[in-house]
């Protein structure tokens, strides 16, 4: 298993990357493309990308080794340096400034409002136990 900091290029448009870190870079980027070929990535902009492009046009490029307790750091130093155009958040390890869009905060607000823990009492009674 190598960690370590990746990005994901366009070779149409070599300038236009994605700045990431993994803890097992192999497995990141299986992750990644299977996200992208089945049109479920969180990221729009890369999916949007692939919908358009086609993920022929990505490569993945592992661009430092480093061990597990830099990942966030080191990212971060390249996020800075190479202000990646794929790249949602430009803090490494966040998704801070990152919006919900309106269906996704429905959706979020129904799941919460069905969502209900039993009490204490309702557990022990087995209101909420398996069914056979």
């Amino acid at each position: 298993m190598i960690s370590g900091i990746y990005a994901i290029k366009s070779i149409q448009s070599p300038r236009k990357i994605y700045i990431g870190s993994a803890v097992n870079l192999n497995r990141r980027w299986q992750v990644h493309r299977n996200q992208l070929l089945h049109d479920c990535h969180p990221n729009a902009i890369l999916q949007n990308w692939v919908n358009k492009y086609g993920i022929e046009d990505f490569v993945f490029v592992a661009i430092k080794i480093c061990p597990r307790e830099k990942l966030l750091e080191e990212e971060q130093k390249y996020i800075n340096m190479l202000q990646p155009y794929f790249n949602i958040c430009l803090t490494a390890g966040s998704r801070a400034g990152t919006r919900h869009s309106p269906s996704t905060k429905i959706t979020i607000t129904k799941k919460l409002r069905t969502a209900r823990v039993p009490t204490r009492s309702e557990a022990l009674r087995g209101k909420f136990a398996k069914k056979p």
